[in-house]
Parts: structure tokens; C-alpha cells; sequence
């Protein structure tokens, strides 16, 4: 995961952002096979959306 530049790190501190409805890899369920092979679908996981939802967005 990229790491953003540290002077800009203060904007988002603390922040709490809202999930959308259709939030998760679950919602995709319904998209192709190849659809679920693509950089962002894996990057769920990779990057912790899953786990570090505040954190990843910020």
C-alpha cells in the first residue's frame, strides 16, 4: 500500500469515513469471473480494506 506524503497526514486524522450500501467483496458476487481477477477486487484484501476500512481511506 502506497503511503501517503506525511505533511498531508493531518487532514484525515481521526476521520471516520461511512461504507457504502454495496460495501464488499460480497456485493460483487454477482460480477464475472474475470471481473474478480482485476488489481482493485484484489486489493480488498491486500491493502485492508477489510480489516482497516478508516485508515485505508484516509
Amino acid at each position: 500500500m502506497r503511503k501517503p506524503d506525511p505533511k498531508f497526514k493531518h487532514i484525515y486524522a481521526g476521520k471516520k469515513f461511512t461504507k457504502l450500501a454495496n460495501y464488499g467483496r460480497e456485493a460483487g458476487e454477482h460480477l464475472s469471473e474475470q471481473s474478480k481477477q482485476d488489481r482493485q477486487y484484489e486489493r480488498f484484501e491486500s491493502w485492508g480494506y477489510a480489516k482497516n476500512y478508516d485508515d485505508v481511506m484516509a
